[in-house]
């Protein structure tokens, strides 16, 4: 098993963040403003619309979720995983304690899937294409495209899903900062 960003040091990790980095670069993902905004709305319209939601499930897992499937450009029949496979991923890096070995079939799961994918799957631009396209270019070795798709996937969901989570929270828990945010948003 090939490491993650996360788990690699020295210049194994170097590699890995410049590819990274290449690809979420300003430049690189300053189309994807529009698209990540859209789904910000239509997710808010449909929750705002329900008349009530909870603030986890309903919000924080699926946005980050469907933003990054749509960035790295994976196939959808599988959207459904992405999260548990993320949370999988963040238990293995852990101690390693029950938590961390009931993640490990469940990553075997994701691996086995991943390995599925191949060039075709992905459109020019997206993420995936751009790691098949550095092998494909001498800058990444074939064996090590699957491993830096995950890259991108698992750290972008706890993180943002945290992030989120935890900002509902504050904000609950303090209802006068929430107001103060919405009167002055800059």
């Amino acid at each position: 098993l090939k490491p993650t960003i996360i788990c690699a040091a020295g210049k194994t990790h170097d590699k890995m963040r410049s590819l990274l980095s290449r690809c979420l670069s300003p430049k690189a993902i300053r189309g994807s403003g529009s698209m990540i905004q859209e789904k910000a709305n239509a997710l808010v319209d449909e929750l705002v619309g329900r008349g009530s939601f909870d603030a986890i499930t309903d919000l924080a897992y699926p946005f980050p979720v469907g933003v990054v499937i749509d960035m790295i450009g994976f196939p959808t029949d599988h959207v459904s995983d992405i999260t548990r496979w993320a949370d999988a991923g963040f238990q293995a890096t852990g101690p390693a304690n029950e938590r961390a070995i009931a993640g490990f079939p469940v990553l075997q799961q994701m691996f086995e899937y991943l390995q599925t994918l191949s060039p075709s799957d992905f459109e020019t631009g997206q993420m995936g294409w751009g790691m098949f396209e550095a092998a494909r270019q001498g800058e990444l070795p074939e064996d090590e495209v699957i491993p830096m798709l995950w890259n991108f996937t698992g750290p972008a969901m706890d993180t943002t899903i945290s992030a989120i989570g935890h900002a509902i929270w504050r904000f609950a828990q303090e209802p006068e900062k929430w107001k103060a945010l919405r009167a002055d948003r800059s």
